[in-house]
């Protein structure tokens, strides 16, 4: 179908950019136009993002092929950029064209958010494996300190930590575990402990240091989790690591009242009069907790 340049142009304008704003479902007008002079139109800059937004392929496709102009890279004032909207969309066919015409696998908004995140998040582990074939960065953190292997962690998306962690294992030559060891610093004791010994198990660092110099054992006497701290300690963990305060993970079990997690420790080389910069020890700090059940224990071990 011929179309008059001056009327029908704007028609597709318009066309488009409803269509941008109004339901999910994608055009099915197969009515062909005359698209070459399509470029010299001046769109709202966020027509992309919407079309993202409401999984309008056919629209995508359109203007990337007919409009030069638009910058596919471009990110609205809500921090989200057509990548980013596909990869939590989950449409790996929009995810796929947009990096084949551009877009950048690596382009993260203001709070460090990557499209190798968003897919993480969501759980979309076939965009995950496609956007490292293009080169997104795996260890990649954001302004929480997150990567997309801790994001795949804290939403229990347990095929792309395996598929992460199996990816960096085997295709890194000289493979730096505390790469992927920030992720013991926030493991809750609400998530699956399966996530847990599998990281351990494919020997990610356990004497890391996080936040203020602190282990994941210390986290792990914080939380009073003691399969946790059996799990680091048979691992190697130190027991008597100190933090940027001189605290040792005894001192955070005196702290916290688990006799188990005490008695663990001590039984594994844990030393009691170990003094932080406040001049407290573990006998000390139990005292201050009134956890009378570990210093009667602690003072029996002399």
């Amino acid at each position: 179908m011929k179309i008059n340049k001056d009327e029908d142009y704007n028609r597709i304008k318009q066309c488009l950019q409803t269509s941008c704003n109004s339901g999910n479902n994608e055009n099915n007008n197969n009515t062909k136009y005359d698209l070459s002079n399509f470029n010299k139109f001046v769109f709202d800059e966020n027509i992309l993002i919407k079309a993202c937004l409401k999984n309008k392929f056919e629209i995508i496709k359109c203007i990337l092929e007919y409009h030069s102009n638009i910058d596919i890279n471009k990110f609205d004032s809500y921090g989200r950029s057509a990548l980013l909207i596909a990869c939590e969309k989950g449409n790996i066919d929009i995810v796929k064209y947009l990096v084949e015409h551009g877009s950048n696998p690596n382009n993260c908004n203001n709070n460090g958010y990557t499209p190798l995140m968003k897919a993480s998040k969501y759980g979309y582990l076939n965009i995950i494996k496609y956007l490292i074939s293009k080169g997104a960065d795996f260890n990649a953190i954001n302004k929480l300190g997150q990567s997309a292997l801790t994001i795949a962690y804290k939403y229990n998306n347990l095929d792309i930590l395996k598929y992460l962690i199996d990816y960096i294992i085997n295709t890194t030559n000289n493979f730096d575990y505390n790469k992927i060891s920030p992720s013991l610093n926030l493991m809750d004791k609400n998530y699956n402990n399966y996530f847990f010994t599998y990281l351990i198990d494919h020997g990610v660092a356990v004497n890391v240091k996080g936040k203020y110099g602190s282990s994941p054992l210390m986290k792990a006497c914080e939380e009073g989790h003691f399969l946790k701290v059996k799990c680091l300690v048979e691992k190697g963990a130190n027991v008597n690591h100190q933090n940027d305060i001189q605290d040792t993970p005894l001192i955070y079990a005196c702290e916290y009242g688990n006799i188990d997690i005490v008695k663990y420790l001590v039984e594994h080389g844990a030393i009691i009069y170990t003094y932080n910069k406040y001049h407290d020890n573990a006998l000390l700090v139990a005292f201050e907790h009134r956890h009378i059940n570990i210093v009667k224990y602690l003072i029996s071990k002399g």
